[in-house]
């Protein structure tokens, strides 16, 4: 280790971002961080050796201290995002026991070890929010849910938006074909209520195009209800299609959610996916008034539901689900 590497790391633990230790120091963001993974503090024939990688979009920083420790004493990291990302995880040969999802992360390690800090996309919804803002903080969040929707397909690569308590107004169909996460501050908390008519609220999957992007998607922890149509649309709630893949519902609210007059199947959730999977929901008071329909609640051409609670829901064939 010389003086330079000392100094780059002490520039970096200042200001915790690389692109800005690199501006002062007037050096490229390559050469520090190449520096940076060199450093190495050798003690008793041992060596602990920190490498902190940025994965995706964000970056990883440092806590101070680092430089000292040695194998056998405590290392503590930080991972510092870009504006607009999220730690996911730290990835890494960590001793048993040591909680990935932390940040700042501590531990103790029993060799040199590489580490890498994973970041995702995340955006934010909120009632008081506005689409002319970035959606990067929950202080600059979006408004409009369908809004949000749209460009997060066009984000993917696992993208997180995180949508706000209250009742947020669902204008049109929330199709979405591309890997990202819906997220809500629990199915108490957020409500997704269609305003309109005609229009179901989540589509997954129905449309070839899109069949090699829509795939790891989750829709967690809101509730979605206020779906009513007079044309034959399965799946008002929620629908799933053959043209998607491994497709999470958790710890949703599907319910009052109805059809008029014409046939169609599974009023609150439709199924026709092996790997999509219902887990922890509950469906209730969907209601079909058409003629030959099966399933008010749930319909299941294929897919798994478990830890699941269906009730109240009615139809022609099958109120609460048919398979």
């Amino acid at each position: 280790m010389n003086l330079n590497q000392l100094y780059y790391f002490k520039t970096l633990a200042e200001l915790e971002h690389y692109t800005k230790a690199a501006e002062k120091l007037n050096i490229s963001q390559p050469t520090l961080s190449h520096s940076i993974s060199a450093m190495e503090k050798v003690a008793d024939g041992k060596a602990t050796k920190i490498i902190i990688p940025s994965e995706l979009q964000g970056l990883a920083g440092m806590a101070t201290g680092i430089v000292e420790t040695v194998s056998g004493e405590t290392v503590t990291v930080k991972a510092i995002p870009d504006p607009g990302y999220v730690l996911s995880e730290w990835i890494g040969d960590f001793p048993e026991g040591v909680d990935v999802n932390e940040n700042p992360l501590t531990f103790v390690p029993e060799n040199s070890i590489a580490i890498t800090a994973k970041f995702l996309p995340v955006r934010y919804v909120s009632v008081a929010g506005n689409d002319a803002n970035d959606g990067f903080t929950p202080e600059t969040a979006w408004k409009d849910v369908a809004f949000a929707v749209s460009n997060m397909n066009c984000i993917g690569k696992g993208a997180i938006l995180n949508i706000g308590e209250g009742t947020h107004d669902v204008i049109k169909e929330l199709v979405i074909t591309n890997s990202i996460t819906v997220r809500g501050s629990g199915r108490e908390k957020t409500v997704l209520k269609s305003t309109g008519k005609d229009y179901r609220i989540f589509g997954i999957g129905e449309n070839t195009k899109y069949k090699g992007t829509t795939k790891d998607i989750t829709i967690e922890k809101l509730a979605i209800t206020g779906a009513r149509s007079d044309i034959a649309r399965d799946g008002l709630g929620v629908l799933v299609r053959e043209n998607a893949s491994n497709v999470s519902l958790l710890d949703l609210d599907i319910y009052d959610n109805v059809l008029l007059k014409k046939n169609a199947s599974g009023v609150g959730v439709y199924l026709n996916l092996a790997s999509a999977y219902v887990r922890r929901c509950r469906i209730y008071n969907n209601l079909s008034e058409a003629n030959n329909v099966g399933g008010g609640g749930v319909y299941i051409k294929a897919g798994t539901i478990e830890s699941s609670l269906i009730f109240g829901n009615s139809a022609y064939r099958t109120g609460g689900s048919n398979r």
